[in-house]
């Protein structure tokens, strides 16, 4: 029979008490009623005589102990019916109230039988012995059916409706039924008791079926008892044992009113007071020890959920249909800063910490009857947590309360600030990235349409980025960029946007600008953070200034790509105008896009239909006024476009990628030319420029190694020359090269001297054979002293460095005399001649000794 469910050891522990605290004497009571059986089995084996061992005086008390006896029985029969049947319960099994019904008729039959024994008054009709030993089996043997059938049984409920009205009316029945055969038609029944006082086969027949159906009754008990509480088996097996005990004394007493027979009685009476304990055990004592248990189950059930409700760490508690709290927990006490007192009682809005909306949130959920789940920001408590409410109903579908759910997620959501913060920032400068600058674009936009204003996409770059990166290393290169950036930002709005797309560009945003001639100051602004030197790594000070594309909105672009498109392609116009300037983004800018497309697909076609010409200006030594070497230069005729500069076609193959064909096309024709002046006896050193993605090439030596072999050419009469900038872009991969380059046996010469980030260190590492310097410096000697200092140096940097020089780009006799004066060995310039095709140098200059002195 199920009494609480409870699981683990706490469970077993009370089940044990149960079975301990009801049925404490049961083993001795089991003992007792063994020994007691003992007693008639021993006297029907012979072993034992029972009327020899019994005194024969007490059958002279006979009558007066058979009327206690029989009037206890029958009160005992009673108890049981009356503890079994009428006692409510919800759990009451249907074996129970058959057993006790069964027993109302018992009682009645043993009182029937009481009063119809001879020698009591007459009872409706003559007392015989017959009349009241049908009474004594009809009796018996309804006890020994009902308890069978007690053990047979399983633990159905007995809360039919009409379960004991049935039962108590078959048991009326019954005991009615038998009493009238008994008293007015024994005659029906076989006689009980012969006259010569020898008990009748039929009653000693009977006396038999009852014993077996009594050893049924304990076999199904030794069978099925795990079926059942265990006290059954404990209280009924002793019982069983006595009723079996008495009806043996039946079955062997010499006269109805000898000893044995009242051994039979005793027997009886005893086996019916265990019969009344085991129902008094299961109809009230094992009740009683179920609800104890239930109770301190329920009590205990209680402890533990307190204890588990106020151990969430999430904030929960519970508010009534006014909203007033009726339940929380400790962590919910703690995050209100308010005593569980004052909280409970209170409407919850007075007592939960001010946040974004979550009371409009619970009345939409009740409203529209369906649990809801919201995220929300408490700011007395600076936590975020994610809240579920959950509404209970009543059986009838009536709204009781609200149980509100907090947990805590202000991790959760830090870290997908730091997730969505990471993804839309640049991690060195903690600038916007390209993600983030579209949408902060798209609204500028969006917000200038709206407000007839403007918006300025400003696109920057870094002035010579690379070269300090690659010479001082990366971070230094980072520190300049972090650095660039915080002057930036001091330079600017609080509500303008500056973005990194990568590398050493930077997006700039301007919003709302009313006058576009503004933005002409703060571009001025922003190109003169840069004039002042950066202070980087070990005290290096470098210098880094910014060439800046501008494009406005609606004029030049109404999208975030154009406006981006537009800005880059003026800041590289910028670029090319020299650096550090800025530009405004025209249509002819675009126009001039278009074109460059055009440009680009013309020249892919020159180079592939071998439409390109080399021309060699010569380098003339002022010393003895003769070539000491020419430099090839490249030229393309178009038919369509005529002569197109280098300046112009130049920066569009480097653009493309197409300047690395291009330059191995030059290299190619100038080998072979080289080849063709040392056949024809006029050996000449031909300068042959490198681009710096070609000096970038992990296989270049090898390129040029073949280069010479297929066409025959002489190292030692090819000279290569590298920008300053592409030699300082990465000093290791530089002097690699050089030293694999020289290796050939041909020289190198390190062009527009002057204009990068050399240093002396470097030099004296790089294998370079010669220094050319920069146009830049010629053009202005008799005009600017600064670049006459600088002139002096370089020249005077190479004598002492035992290096080789040229100054190109020489036009007037100022600044020739000014050279020669300071030593510089050898010009290159129109004062001497343009660059011209090979066949007019071998005409001209290759036949000359002395040019111009």
């Amino acid at each position: 029979m199920p009494i609480v469910q409870l699981t683990g050891r706490k469970a077993s522990v009370m089940r044990q008490n149960i079975d301990l605290k009801a049925g404490s004497l049961s083993y001795a009571t089991l003992g007792l009623g063994f020994v007691a059986s003992l007693l008639p089995f021993l006297a029907l084996i012979g072993v034992v005589d029972l009327h020899a061992l019994l005194p024969a005086s007490l059958v002279v008390f006979f009558p007066p102990f058979h009327v206690a006896v029989e009037m206890f029985t029958v009160l005992v029969a009673i108890l049981i019916f009356s503890t079994g049947f009428h006692l409510p319960s919800e759990q009451r099994p249907l074996s129970t109230l058959l057993m006790a019904a069964a027993f109302l008729s018992v009682g009645l039959l043993d009182f029937f039988h009481l009063l119809s024994y001879p020698g009591m008054a007459d009872f409706l009709s003559i007392n015989t012995m017959r009349k009241t030993i049908i009474l004594w089996l009809a009796a018996r043997f309804l006890c020994a059916v009902s308890l069978l059938t007690y053990v047979l049984l399983p633990a159905f409920s007995g809360r039919g409706r009409w379960n004991r009205p049935l039962l108590l009316s078959g048991s009326l029945a019954y005991a009615l039924f038998f009493g009238y055969v008994a008293i007015w038609h024994a005659e029906w029944f076989p006689a009980t008791f012969s006259e010569s006082a020898e008990s009748a086969l039929f009653k000693l027949k009977a006396e038999w079926l009852l014993i077996g159906l009594y050893f049924s009754t304990l076999g199904v008990i030794a069978v099925r008892h795990s079926d059942r509480d265990l006290t059954m088996v404990r209280m009924l097996a002793p019982a069983l044992l006595l009723l079996i005990a008495g009806e043996l004394c039946s079955t062997i007493y010499a006269t109805p009113t000898d000893t044995v027979s009242m051994l039979a009685h005793v027997y009886k009476a005893l086996a019916y007071l265990l019969l009344y304990r085991e129902m008094f055990v299961e109809s009230v004592r094992l009740p009683l020890l179920r609800l104890d248990l239930t109770r301190r189950a329920v009590a205990q059930a209680k402890k533990e959920w307190e204890n588990t409700f106020d151990s969430i760490s999430d904030l929960v508690f519970l508010h009534d249909a006014q909203f007033l709290v009726i339940r929380c927990n400790q962590a919910y006490v703690e995050a209100s800063g308010l005593p569980l007192e004052e909280i409970i009682g209170r409407p919850y809005f007075e007592v939960f910490p001010k946040g974004d909306g979550p009371q409009e949130a619970c009345l939409d959920a009740i409203s529209s009857n369906q649990e809801r789940a919201q995220e929300i920001f408490l700011p007395e408590l600076g936590r975020y947590y994610q809240i579920h409410f959950i509404l209970v109903h009543s059986d009838d579908g009536n709204y009781l309360h609200s149980l509100h759910i907090m947990a805590d997620i202000t991790e959760r959501k830090r870290q997908e600030e730091r997730i969505l913060h990471q993804a839309n920032h640049d991690a060195l400068t903690n600038l916007p990235n390209r993600t983030l600058l579209q949408d902060r674009l798209s609204q500028a936009v969006a917000a200038a349409e709206r407000n007839g204003l403007g918006v300025a996409v400003m696109l920057l770059d870094l002035d010579n980025f690379k070269v300090i990166n690659n010479s001082f290393g990366h971070a230094v290169g980072d520190e300049l960029l972090v650095e660039a950036v915080r002057r930036l930002s001091s330079a600017l709005r609080g509500d303008d946007t500056v973005a990194r797309l990568g590398g050493d560009e930077f997006v700039i945003v301007l919003r709302d600008v009313k006058r576009p001639e503004k933005v002409a100051r703060v571009v001025e602004k922003v190109l003169g953070i840069f004039v002042a030197p950066f202070m980087v790594g070990d005290g290096h000070e470098v210098f880094s200034g910014g060439s800046l594309g501008v494009a406005m909105y609606p004029e030049d672009g109404r999208d975030e790509q154009t406006l981006l498109r537009h800005a880059d392609l003026a800041m590289y116009q910028a670029k090319q105008a020299g650096r550090g300037t800025y530009v405004f983004f025209t249509d002819q800018l675009d126009q001039r896009l278009h074109e460059d497309f055009r440009l680009h697909g013309k020249l892919k076609h020159a180079l592939a239909d071998n439409a390109l010409a080399l021309h060699y200006q010569p380098q003339i030594e002022l010393a003895s006024g003769k070539m000491s070497g020419v430099e090839a230069l490249l030229r393309w005729h178009d038919p369509e476009l005529g002569n197109v500069s280098p300046d112009r076609f130049i920066p569009i193959a480097e653009a493309t990628g197409l300047i690395l064909p291009l330059g191995d096309w030059v290299l190619a024709t100038a080998c072979r030319q080289i080849a063709a002046w040392e056949m024809a006896g006029t050996p000449t050193v031909v300068a042959v420029n490198l681009s710096a993605q070609q000096f970038r090439q992990h296989n270049l030596v090898e390129k040029i190694a073949a280069a010479l072999a297929e066409t025959g050419a002489s190292a030692r009469l090819l000279e290569l020359e590298i920008t300053e900038t592409a030699a300082m872009e990465n000093v290791e991969l530089a002097v690699r090269q050089l030293v694999g380059l020289t290796s050939l046996g041909l020289k190198v010469a390190l062009d527009d001297f002057g204009t990068g980030y050399s240093s002396l260190a470097y030099l004296k590492a790089m294998p370079i054979a010669k220094l050319k310097i920069d146009r830049s410096f010629i053009k202005d000697i008799g005009k600017d002293g600064d670049d006459e200092v600088i002139v002096q140096a370089v020249i005077g940097l190479a004598r002492n460095l035992n290096l080789g020089l040229v100054a190109e780009g020489v036009e007037t006799d100022i600044q020739l005399d000014f050279l020669r004066e300071h030593g510089c060995g050898v010009v290159q310039g129109w004062i001497y001649a343009k660059a011209m095709p090979a066949a007019e140098l071998e005409n001209g200059f290759l036949r000359m000794d002395n040019p111009k002195n």
